[in-house]
């Protein structure tokens, strides 16, 4: 694999998980009720218990979308010039 590759690579890794993390965002603070039922259903769980679940869930999801997909493409694309 070559240096190119591997920049596209991350360059559409950061792209699509900065899309699903914004779907994410926007589905559980506009609609945090659909979510809610749509997840009681196959899960036993507090309305509060599920409000801290997601907001872990946004905020896991962000750092490691941070470290593992946005940290690496900056990198190569200041080593790439």
């Amino acid at each position: 694999m070559d240096f190119y590759a591997v920049t596209e690579f991350f360059m559409w890794c950061s792209v699509i998980n900065f899309l699903l993390l914004l779907f994410s965002t926007v589905l559980l603070a506009n609609m945090p009720g659909f979510v809610y039922k749509f997840h009681k259903r196959y899960f036993k769980i507090s309305k509060e218990k599920f409000v801290v679940a997601a907001y872990g869930y946004l905020a896991t999801f962000k750092l490691l979308f941070i470290f593992f997909n946005l940290v690496p493409y900056c990198a190569l694309l200041l080593v790439g010039g």
